[in-house]
């Protein structure tokens, strides 16, 4: 059997889609995925297949993406980071040169055309990088359907992740036979006595306890941890990778903390006596600063030797369960967090706030929706205003977070999940990243609505130059954005601005079958707050409150 034929139908039995582009060194590849493999996805730039693969992974559990050596392999990289710091199972596969065009003699900077040394260069941003080639070439136990089993078993195991296969042409073109004996990489095993030890800790901080806080991440989205929070019954924080495992309803939501976000979340977590933080590397934008004692559970071992706490575990978070413990009531701790919460809410009233835009979609927005958030100041005002409904996802590339993600994120959602509404949103700046997208979203007749936040480009970078005197306000700001109009008449998808929120034009504009492109019209330079400027404490946010003020919230939060 043909090599390529081989990987075509052993894709398609882990997945329904790849996202991909053609080329010289891939052709045969994508050929066989024609003939035999899954439904194959044309995009026009391996950047925004990679990142339609990632949102495909999040919502179906795996994605594969595609492109052809050289450019075609290097485009694939940002995408394949945005998997890689969010524990997203991506298989990135590229072609190659032939076997003997690459290069043996480190000096020379290429032999084939086309040749990259992606090995090396996907090294660092993916769990293990691989060539696709058989034994008889290179005279290695390797084989590749081995190696292709083995790299997409290692996307799904321990912290997930993206794997990297380079595919030679001359391998694609390849008969091979036999049986396949792939050498799986041992799954994370979690030791019974550690789970133990976990649950008898659990327990004995929890007795001593008058304001513990749970603080659930990404890594901890699963039936266990809804179990263990509605026995343990305290209040719980989410990070924006875990926004979407609880309804904003849900009583004991205290929805988000951090460098953007709520005052209530920083208060409480800074006064609490003891934080439990589940599946989560307490990042530097979601760190914690608190006087009570922290427990962090992680399958990373790297990250938990970050924590200076006692109370670590490297344990995978399915496997934990409910503390033989007698239950107790929490619920005076939870009453003054949701007092404060109301004290300092984050919606503003006024027209033209972004607040307000984002409070208003989010209400009117359906539960089978799916939410893809960009970078920047959409990001943080989206994360910040979201009321989470239940059966709707919310997710961006949180880590590596670059502009121009959500337009084809969302085209991996809208394949991922056909049923749902996809709702896109997306700066001004950002949707210039990958343009060239909005072909594939008419070419497929895609019905995502792309809400296009209009701050005049760049408004995060002109926020953060404001805040040091030393930048001029301005500077790499004032990019030439052709009218948006203009662009969504080229691409002959419906266009609408809005300047005025109103549910019920919102409505509307979210009932309409096809594509949309929806411009909002904000006020200029509209800041994010509150908003935790470097140098200061965990619970200062700007705009300030007063020392008295903040005073005054540590003894109510203290109070028994």
């Amino acid at each position: 059997m043909k090599a390529s034929d081989w990987v075509a139908m052993t894709l398609k039995s882990q997945t329904d889609h790849v996202f991909g582009i053609t080329g010289g060194a891939v052709i045969n590849l994508l050929d066989s995925i024609h003939k035999h493999g899954p439904k194959l996805i044309n995009l026009h730039h391996e950047q925004a297949c990679a990142m339609a693969a990632d949102a495909y992974a999040r919502l179906k559990g795996f994605g594969c993406c595609i492109g052809t050596s050289g450019p075609g392999a290097t485009n694939l990289i940002t995408g394949t980071c945005c998997s890689w710091f969010d524990s997203v199972p991506v298989l990135t596969i590229a072609g190659q040169v032939p076997t003997d065009q690459l290069k043996q003699d480190p000096r020379l900077r290429q032999l084939g055309f086309q040749e990259t040394d992606t090995l090396s260069l996907f090294k660092g941003i993916t769990k293990d990088s691989r060539r696709l080639v058989s034994a008889r070439k290179f005279y290695t136990p390797v084989r590749i359907q081995d190696t292709l089993l083995e790299a997409m078993h290692t996307t799904l195991i321990d912290r997930k992740g993206p794997v990297f296969l380079e595919f030679p042409d001359d391998s694609q073109r390849e008969d091979i036979t036999g049986q396949c004996s792939p050498n799986y990489t041992q799954e994370f095993i979690t030791p019974i006595k550690d789970v133990h030890k976990l649950h008898d800790d659990m327990s004995a901080l929890l007795k001593n306890s008058k304001r513990p806080v749970l603080i659930i991440g990404a890594g901890a989205k699963n039936d266990n941890i809804r179990l263990l929070l509605e026995y343990l019954h305290i209040p719980v924080f989410l990070t924006w990778g875990a926004m979407d495992f609880l309804d904003d309803s849900h009583p004991l939501n205290m929805r988000d903390f951090g460098v953007t976000s709520q005052r209530a979340g920083n208060m409480a977590i800074r006064n609490a006596d003891l934080v439990i933080a589940l599946g989560t590397r307490l990042d530097s934008h979601c760190f914690v600063d608190t006087k009570g004692k922290l427990m962090v559970v992680d399958i990373d071992e790297a990250e938990l030797s970050r924590h200076s706490t006692k109370y670590k575990y490297k344990l995978d978070t399915n496997f934990i369960a409910a503390p033989d413990m007698p239950k107790r009531s929490f619920s005076g701790w939870i009453s003054k967090i949701k007092r404060l919460r109301n004290t300092y809410p984050i919606v503003k009233t006024t027209q033209g706030n972004p607040y307000l835009f984002f409070n208003k979609l989010s209400k009117v927005a359906s539960n089978n929706s799916v939410i893809i958030t960009d970078a920047g100041q959409n990001l943080t005002w989206t994360m910040q205003t979201w009321k989470v409904k239940l059966g709707q996802r919310l997710f961006s590339a949180f880590n590596h977070s670059p502009m121009g993600y959500s337009l084809p994120a969302s085209i991996g959602a809208a394949f991922a999940e056909p049923k749902k509404d996809i709702i896109c949103i997306i700066g001004d700046g950002g949707l210039q990243m990958n343009l060239q997208e909005l072909n594939s979203i008419v070419g497929y007749g895609l019905p995502i609505k792309i809400f296009v936040i209009n701050n005049n480009g760049y408004g995060m970078i002109k926020q953060t130059q404001s805040n040091w005197d030393c930048l001029k306000d301005g500077v790499a700001c004032e990019p030439y954005l052709e009218d948006l109009e203009r662009i969504s008449k080229a691409f002959s998808i419906p266009y609408y601005k809005i300047t005025k929120f109103d549910k019920g034009d919102l409505k509307f504009i979210l009932g309409r079958s096809g594509p949309v492109i929806i411009e909002v019209m904000i006020k200029d330079k509209s800041p994010i707050e509150p908003k935790l400027k470097m140098g200061d404490e965990f619970d200062d946010l700007t705009p300030k409150l007063t020392n008295d003020e903040k005073d005054k919230i540590d003894k109510f939060l203290q109070s028994s």
